[in-house]
C-alpha cells in the first residue's frame, strides 16, 4: 500500500513515500525553473499520450509513446530547425552526436563502438576516483561533515580532466577540474528554455565558453596516449574536428546529469530511510541507482522536430514543430508502473521505463557505463564511511534546469568510527 512502512530482518524501517521525500521534491522543483516544471506536471492534463501546446508544439507524456518517439528517427529528428541540436551545431560543430540523426549519426556511432569498452571504463574511472573515494571514506569515518554537492562537482570535474588527458598535476589539476565543471555547467545554462536558434552575440559567447572547455584537446589528440579519449579517438581514425565535437558532447552531457544524479540519489536514500537498507544488502546498489535515476530524471525532457506531417498516437502532427519528450512525466505513467511517485530500491523497474533517462535506440547514452561506474564508486565510498547517514543541512539550487541540492551536508550518524 502507498506510504506503508516496511520492516526488514534487521528491524530497519523504510518508507518509499515518506513526507521527507515529498517535502524535498517540492523544495527542489520550486527553486529550479518552476514554470517549466508546471508545464510538465500541472498544465498538461491530457488523457492522450500527446498534447498540443500553443506557442510550443507538442508534448509527449506516456511512457510507451515517449520511448517510441525517441527511437523513431523517421518522424522525429534531432537535427531539425526546432530541436536543441541546432544550438549545438552553432557552437560545437556538426559532429557532436546530440545534434545528429540519420545515416551520418549511425555511421559515427559505429565508429565509436570501441571507445567505452568495459576495460577502458574501469581503468579511467578507477584512476580518477580511487583517491577521492578513499578520502571520502576516511573523512566520514573520522566524523567529518561532507558537502555531497561539492563532492559531486569534484567527481565530475576530475573525470573530465582524466577523460581529456590534460597534462596537469597536483593543485593545477584540481583547479582545472573545478574550472571544467563550471564551464560545462555554464554552457548548459546558456541553452534557452524556449528552443530557438541563438543570435550572433550569444553564439559568440557560447563558442568562447566551449573553446575554454575543450582547451588542450588538440595537443592530446596529436600525441596523447590511448588511455585518454582524444588519444583513443585519434587511433580510431577521428579528425581533430570530430574529436572536439565528440569530447565536447561527453563533457557537457556528464557535467550536470551525473553530479545531479549522485546528490539526488543520496538525498532520496536518506529521506526514505533506505540508506541502511542498502548498507545491509549492497547487492541492491545497481537497482538503487537505477531507481534513483528514474525518480530524479537527470534528463527530464528531450527535444525533437517533426520531419513531416504525420499521425502519432491518434494526434495529427504538423511538419517542423517542436516535440518535447517528457521523460519526467513518463516515469510516473500509471499504465506501466505502480506508485511511480515513490522511491523504492527493491522495485523491479518495468521494461518500458528501463534506462530511458539514458535515451533509447540509436541515441542511447554513449557514456552510460562510465556514469554508472562513477555512481557505484562514490556511493560505495559513502557507504563504507557512513553505514548510517544523517543530513546536517541542505539548500536547493535556484534557477537551474535540473532540480538538485546546491548544498547537501552529510555525516556519519553516531560520530567517528571507533
Amino acid at each position: 500500500m502507498t506510504g506503508l512502512a516496511e520492516l526488514d530482518p534487521a528491524h530497519v524501517t523504510w518508507d518509499p513515500a515518506s513526507r521527507a521525500k515529498r517535502r524535498s521534491d517540492l523544495r527542489l522543483l520550486g527553486a529550479s525553473r518552476p514554470l517549466a516544471w508546471l508545464l510538465l506536471h500541472g498544465i498538461i492534463r491530457n488523457r492522450r499520450d500527446v498534447a498540443k501546446v500553443p506557442g510550443i508544439g507538442y508534448v509527449i507524456t506516456g511512457a510507451v509513446a515517449c520511448r517510441e518517439a525517441a527511437i523513431d528517427n523517421d518522424r522525429f529528428v534531432k537535427d531539425g530547425p526546432r530541436s536543441a541540436g541546432v544550438l549545438l551545431t552553432q557552437v560545437m560543430g556538426p559532429t557532436a552526436l546530440l545534434n545528429m540523426d540519420g545515416p551520418d549519426h549511425i555511421a559515427l556511432r559505429r565508429r565509436l563502438q570501441g571507445l567505452f569498452t568495459p576495460k577502458f571504463v574501469k581503468e579511467i574511472a578507477d584512476r580518477a576516483l580511487t583517491p577521492i573515494a578513499a578520502e571520502v571514506t576516511a573523512d566520514l569515518r573520522a566524523g567529518k561533515t561532507l558537502d555531497a554537492s561539492l563532492l559531486a562537482r569534484r567527481v565530475t570535474g576530475t573525470m573530465m580532466v582524466n577523460m581529456v588527458g590534460l597534462r596537469l598535476e597536483g593543485e593545477a589539476r584540481e583547479r582545472r577540474a573545478s574550472e571544467m565543471y563550471k564551464l560545462g555547467q555554464k554552457l548548459v545554462g546558456m541553452v534557452p528554455t524556449r528552443v530557438t536558434a541563438l543570435g550572433p552575440e550569444k553564439v559568440a559567447a557560447a563558442s568562447k565558453v566551449f573553446e575554454e572547455l575543450v582547451a588542450g584537446i588538440d595537443e592530446v589528440h596529436a600525441d596523447g596516449p590511448e588511455d585518454t579519449i582524444p588519444g583513443r579517438l585519434r587511433e580510431l581514425g577521428f579528425t581533430l574536428e570530430e574529436t572536439r565535437g565528440v569530447v565536447g558532447m561527453l563533457l557537457i552531457a556528464g557535467t550536470e546529469t551525473t553530479s545531479t544524479a549522485l546528490v539526488r540519489i543520496l538525498s532520496l536514500l536518506h529521506d526514505t530511510r533506505q540508506w541502511e537498507r542498502l548498507e545491509r544488502d549492497r547487492t541492491m546498489l545497481d537497482n538503487a541507482i537505477e531507481e534513483g535515476l528514474r525518480c530524479a530524471t537527470p534528463v527530464p525532457v528531450s527535444t525533437r522536430t517533426t520531419s513531416r506531417d504525420c499521425e502519432f498516437h491518434g494526434v495529427r502532427l504538423k511538419k517542423d514543430k517542436l516535440v518535447l519528450i517528457a521523460w519526467a512525466r513518463a516515469i510516473q505513467d500509471k499504465r506501466v508502473i505502480e506508485r511511480g511517485g515513490e522511491f523504492d530500491i527493491g522495485r523491479e523497474i518495468p521494461r518500458e521505463l528501463r534506462l530511458i533517462w539514458f535515451g533509447a535506440g540509436p541515441h542511447f547514452c554513449l557514456g552510460y557505463n562510465l556514469a554508472m561506474r562513477e555512481l557505484q564508486t562514490v556511493l560505495t565510498a559513502l557507504l563504507d564511511g557512513a553505514p548510517s547517514l544523517e543530513v546536517v543541512q541542505r539548500r536547493a539550487a535556484r534557477k537551474v534546469l535540473l532540480p538538485t541540492w546546491d548544498e547537501l551536508l552529510v555525516r556519519r550518524a553516531g560520530g567517528a568510527a571507533s
